[in-house]
């Protein structure tokens, strides 16, 4: 049974960070390096029957990753292998030729806790005379799902000249929706052959602390209000790109853009979005200064995401990422770092010193494509790895639909100052932009919103009883509920949104009273029911919803999402009518 988390709110001058304290225990560090002539716990969890055996070396002898040659260690003796010795090994026997059907796995005490950072880490041999591929992974045991994995590794035959033992490491961040649950670790066959074994010297699986969630820098443009270049740094109350010196344009602000996945999850969104259409042609870019840049001397993990709209692109016509330098007018963007692009086929990752891996959606044309781009970056490594538009906004990593890992030729990065967004062709939004410390605080997400609740949550008053839909508010003598019928703002008096219009028309030899009213186009989605009622006595009179005829509906008839509904009622057969429209909740 999972557990809540008591979470403690702190406001940091920098940024927006979390302190989290937890009743669960984290999980145990466990090793070996199979000393001993037994598998220990480790069971078959693929889906084919797998053996599993251990591969004895004797006392003294040197683990060159071929059992039928072991040799006698002694100082200074320069052989290949692991450089492990006076030990065995795990062996994962491959049976058929079904790539990624057979895994062994070994379930890891204690539960996992929230922004536990937990690391797999280890070598293996190969006794075979052809290359051994595998894949070390992750697991939820509790959930039945991959957290995180190595991606295919291939061990060289142990006749190759060039085998050498193969290390392995996979890390992963432990997300709220894990808490409570028992992580597994496993080594899972990746070949398409019989008799392609893989042999585990030894493993070692640890975890790390929590880390205190950052955020490092935040721009949501829910300040920014109008048109133009606004000069400001990247911080948590920032609201706008500056423009510098290309004058070619003008910074516009959008509506915000929005994510959901499809567990109806939704990125945690505020205000506007910022953008540059294509009235002009050339290089056009906007910055945001970093109020603390990322240094080339700095140390861990940097998390960035943003959400961006592509109208089109295609001759390198768009990128988003961090920079280290500010372009030119009309030229360049600057020098990117870590950064996001499209091609003249389609997007992926760049950056200075050799990042380039375009395997990205396709970009010619690329309309209306919206685009969630989530980003790590090692800085012990020099190494990019990106996650395009996850299906699941709890596990990015494995539910991302395209993934993409590149490392910088010298294995290091350059001072990341600002953000920029660039474009040469077509037109782009940009907005939510994130940078922190880890994956979750890179990835607020909460339960999608639908109809009313979305409407109100827009205006702050979720979970209050100012929230009900039969409150009036703002004290208009409307309901919430009539407000959100209407389109108008149930926090200001002044906005009750659209009113019906009403007119006199003759037809057939008869006067008709016309009464139009706006009727959400998704009413009936929204369980929303309109009608109307009359009566000829508003002190004694009953309210009945007969004596008017409903002659049809203009789609968008008063805005974008209002349609207008149009009815009639004789003024012949009375000597007075009262008319009133009722919004009411199926």
């Amino acid at each position: 049974m999972k557990t809540k988390l008591i979470r403690i709110l702190l406001l940091a001058i920098a940024g927006t960070w979390f302190a989290t304290t937890s009743t669960m225990a984290a999980i145990t560090a466990t090793n070996d390096n199979f000393s001993s002539d037994t598998t220990g716990s480790w069971l078959d969890v693929g889906s084919t029957a797998t053996v599993i055996a251990y591969d004895s070396l004797s006392e003294g002898d040197y683990d060159d990753g071929d059992p039928a040659t072991k040799l006698a260690y002694t100082v200074g003796m320069v052989l290949t292998g692991d450089g492990v010795k006076d030990d065995g090994g795990l062996r994962l026997n491959s049976q058929n030729t079904i790539p990624g059907d057979e895994a062994i796995g070994l379930a890891i005490d204690g539960t996992m806790d929230e922004g536990e950072v937990i690391t797999f880490t280890g070598s293996v041999y190969n006794d075979n005379t052809s290359f051994a591929p595998y894949k070390a992974q992750l697991w939820n045991l509790t959930d039945g799902t991959l957290l995180a994995d190595s991606g295919s590794i291939s061990v060289s035959a142990s006749n190759d000249v060039a085998y050498v033992p193969k290390g392995f490491s996979v890390s992963y961040t432990v997300q709220a929706n894990d808490v409570g649950d028992v992580l597994q670790v496993r080594f899972r066959e990746n070949g398409n052959a019989t008799a392609r074994d893989v042999y585990v010297d030894n493993f070692e699986v640890s975890s790390s602390p929590p880390l205190v969630p950052m955020l490092y820098a935040y721009e949501g443009f829910d300040t920014a209000s109008a048109n133009g270049t606004q000069v400001k740094s990247l911080s948590p109350t920032g609201n706008g790109f500056s423009t510098f010196t290309n004058t070619y344009y003008l910074m516009k602000i959008f509506d915000g853009l929005s994510y959901e996945d499809s567990n109806e999850n939704a990125l945690d969104v505020t205000g506007k979005s910022c953008g540059m259409t294509n009235l002009l042609g050339g290089t056009q870019n906007l910055q945001l200064l970093l109020d603390n840049a990322i240094s080339s001397t700095d140390t861990g993990v940097v998390y960035m995401s943003f959400l961006q709209q592509i109208d089109s692109a295609n001759e390198w016509g768009m990128a988003a990422g961090l920079y280290n330098t500010i372009g030119a007018a009309g030229s360049s963007a600057g020098t990117a770092v870590a950064a996001w692009r499209s091609t003249p086929s389609n997007f992926g990752i760049f950056g200075n010193d050799g990042i380039d891996e375009r395997l990205g959606p396709g970009s010619a044309p690329a309309s209306n494509l919206l685009m969630f781009v989530v980003a790590k970056l090692d800085l012990d490594t020099g190494t990019m790895t990106a996650w395009i538009n996850p299906t699941n906004l709890a596990n990015v990593v494995v539910s991302a639909t395209w993934t993409m890992s590149e490392a910088t030729a010298s294995g290091s990065f350059i001072d990341m100052n600002l953000f920029t967004l660039s474009r040469k062709n077509g037109s782009t939004k940009i907005d939510e932009i994130r940078i922190g410390n880890t994956l979750a605080v890179v990835v607020p997400h909460s339960q999608a919103l639908y109809g009313y609740d979305a409407w109100i949550a827009r205006y702050d008053l979720s979970g209050s009883p100012d929230a009900d839909p039969g409150t009036d508010y703002d004290g208009d003598m409307l309901s919430n509920l009539d407000e959100y019928g209407l389109g108008g703002n149930p926090t200001n008096s002044a906005d009750k949104g659209y009113s019906p219009t009403t007119a006199i028309e003759e037809s057939g030899g008869t006067n008709w009273f016309i009464y139009v009213y706006p009727k959400r186009h998704d009413a009936v989605a929204d369980g929303l029911a309109y009608y109307l009622e009359l009566t000829d006595d508003l002190i004694s009179g009953s309210w009945v919803t007969t004596g008017y005829e409903e002659l049809g509906t203009g789609i968008d008839g008063f805005d974008t999402g209002f349609d207008s509904v149009t009815n009639r009622v004789s003024t012949e057969d009375d000597a007075k009518q009262f008319i009133q429209l009722q919004i009411d909740a199926l």
